[in-house]
């Protein structure tokens, strides 16, 4: 990993538990990784896993649109470019969120 890469990992997600409705949930061992990676300009997403050839690689794609939101949230200069290789684990349409 270089020292100008973020790595995020999110476990997949069940709710509606029995009658706890959305009050319980549960972290699975199922896991989507997120690299972030700054570069010259301009997006590149590359997926693998669960949804590739699937996902969104243009800037709908919510991975970009939760680094900016994060980059406008706490008023962080954007950079130019980003490359996003995200390794899924967690099944799409299958009831778990991530």
């Amino acid at each position: 990993m270089s020292p100008h890469q973020v790595v995020i990992k999110i476990p997949a997600t069940t709710a509606n538990l029995g009658p706890g409705f959305d009050c319980l949930a549960m972290a699975l061992d199922l896991w989507n990784q997120f690299v972030f990676t700054p570069r010259d300009s301009g997006y590149q997403v590359h997926v693998e896993g669960e949804g590739a050839g699937v996902i969104s690689s243009n800037p709908k794609n919510l991975a970009i649109a939760a680094f900016e939101q994060f980059f406008k949230r706490f008023d962080i200069p954007k950079i130019p470019g980003l490359q996003i290789l995200s390794s899924n684990q967690v099944p799409i349409s299958s009831g778990l969120g991530s």
